[in-house]
């Protein structure tokens, strides 16, 4: 038994210091893009939880090795355990997420007229999603987030403008494109961690001495947004309000 716990412990540790190394790499190829293609990081990423799943296997056989004949292990079994589960949980939950996601990753306050990107086009490439809202899109929004409308003010245009403005750089949107005579914004959103990157397009217009304000938020990658576009877009009218 104390043989077997020792090989555990060991062979464990090596295992989910290996996950976490290659789960360095998988961060690196999504923030640095390379390829520029997400699938490839994320099978990276894939292998790497696997292998900190089997050394959590390995690391819980190593403390109950340890509980029972053998307890200098105790705590290498534990450290496994917990380093394994920081890689595991956020993946399993993200992936859960999915699940239970629309598949959508453009959404607009307005879909009869959604507003337009003008310079945010020849910033994307080839390989990102398409901005063409097509009907398959626009009816999994109707379903899901239907609250997500236009936002008036009585502000005027100009004010809200400024305002619109103030609120990105408070949020470290990066201003692509700003036109205030004609009430257009756009901006481009960059998470953290992976670098992945939305869109934003603002679109200003004058409304019986107020302001209409209409705003669209698009993932470059995905097939799903997990619902950050919609939680932009609300936060960002919350901010505005």
């Amino acid at each position: 038994m104390e043989a077997a716990t020792n090989f555990l412990a060991k062979w464990g540790m090596l295992l989910v210091i290996v996950a976490l190394s290659i789960t360095v790499v998988a961060v690196l190829m999504f923030r640095f893009k390379l390829p520029p293609e997400y699938q490839t990081p994320l099978l990276v990423l894939l292998v790497a939880t696997l292998l900190a799943a089997l050394a959590a296997a390995m690391g819980a056989l190593a403390l109950l090795g340890s509980l029972i004949s053998d307890a200098s292990q105790v705590q290498r079994s534990l450290v496994m355990i917990v380093l394994a589960l920081v890689l595991i949980i956020p993946v399993f939950s993200l992936a859960s997420k999915v699940g239970t996601m629309p598949t959508i990753n453009d959404i607009s306050t307005d879909l009869d007229n959604p507003p337009v990107y003008k310079v945010v086009p020849s910033l994307r490439h080839p390989i990102d999603n398409s901005l063409d809202l097509v009907q398959e899109r626009m009816d999994t929004q109707k379903a899901f987030y239907g609250d997500i409308k236009p936002l008036k003010l009585a502000a005027s245009p100009d004010q809200v403008f400024d305002k619109a403005l103030s609120v990105m750089a408070d949020k470290g949107w990066e201003i692509v494109d700003s036109d205030k005579a004609a009430g257009h914004i756009e901006a481009m959103v960059s998470t953290a961690v992976l670098n992945f990157q939305d869109d934003v397009v603002i679109r200003l217009t004058a409304d019986n001495g107020g302001t209409i304000v209409d705003m669209r938020s698009a993932s470059r990658t995905g097939r799903s947004d997990l619902g950050v576009n919609s939680q932009r877009i609300r936060e960002f009218f919350a901010a505005l309000n």
